[in-house]
């Protein structure tokens, strides 16, 4: 005899979902906001198109949280924005922090993906992790096209395998013992550090 029991929401789907949707509409508010005052199309399209699939994330959410019998999260909305406030940032700005909000899905998404076990919320956060991906590579295209996006540095590529002999390697970072050239990894980190 199999019988289907509803599967209710665990207590860190709930807890996910609730924050997804909390930063999910401050984006979608600021990116709104971004866009009534963006002056180049291609940045504004950027914007216009991003919106109503970020909507449809929210919504899903909505759902979910509606046939739990739960009570929707207290977004932003308009009550938080003074539209008539002239814009602090140029157009190129708005791209880039759109850019960095992507990153930051990227995080949360697999996290909270991780966090998941009911099918509906692992589907949301994929669908918010996969709207992430695109508009990433849509604002890096964009930005990389403006001549705006600072690439990490380059590097001369090896031509062979080596590896870590001197157990001080870690020392590197001590300020008091020699120094060792950056390995690629920490390039890495670096330029994203100061991206961010």
């Amino acid at each position: 005899m199999t019988t289907e029991a509803k599967i209710q929401l665990t207590s860190s789907e709930l807890g996910t979902l609730w924050m997804t949707y909390i930063s999910k509409s401050a984006r979608l508010i600021i990116f709104d906001l971004f866009k009534d005052k963006t002056i180049d199309k291609e940045a504004q399209n950027i914007l216009s198109t991003y919106i109503p699939q970020g909507q449809n994330i929210l919504n899903e959410i909505v759902n979910v949280f509606n046939n739990e019998k739960a009570v929707i999260p207290m977004g932003f909305d308009e009550r938080d924005v003074v539209r008539e406030a002239p814009p602090l940032f140029d157009d190129i700005f708005n791209i880039m922090f759109v850019r960095q909000m992507m990153k930051l899905n990227f995080g949360h998404s697999a996290v909270f993906s991780a966090m998941s076990y009911t099918k509906e919320a692992r589907d949301i956060l994929k669908h918010n992790y996969d709207l992430a991906d695109k508009y990433y590579g849509i604002t890096t295209n964009y930005l990389l096209e403006k001549g705006v996006l600072a690439k990490p540095p380059y590097v001369t590529m090896p031509k062979k395998v080596e590896f870590i002999e001197d157990k001080n390697y870690m020392s590197g970072h001590n300020p008091f013992s020699d120094k060792r050239a950056l390995n690629t990894i920490e390039v890495g980190f670096l330029n994203e550090a100061i991206e961010d």
